[in-house]
């Protein structure tokens, strides 16, 4: 789901705005419909990666 720039070029600036607010809402939507379980599994990983990452960069066990 992207916004094609050929279609946003031909239309006003208030056509513009509707479609990209429709575009939010159905994107929020989604989020909504998917449910917080599979956001929390998606979330946990990502932020352990980022959190050993970071634990490398610095040098130091920030977990025992």
């Amino acid at each position: 789901m992207f916004i094609p720039n050929f279609l946003l070029k031909n239309y006003s600036f208030h056509y513009k705005l509707n479609f990209i607010t429709a575009y939010l809402k159905s994107l929020l939507g989604l989020l909504q419909m998917v449910g917080r379980e599979v956001v929390y599994k998606v979330l946990v990983p990502v932020v352990f990666i980022v959190f050993s990452h970071a634990k490398l960069i610095v040098g130091k066990k920030l977990t025992p």
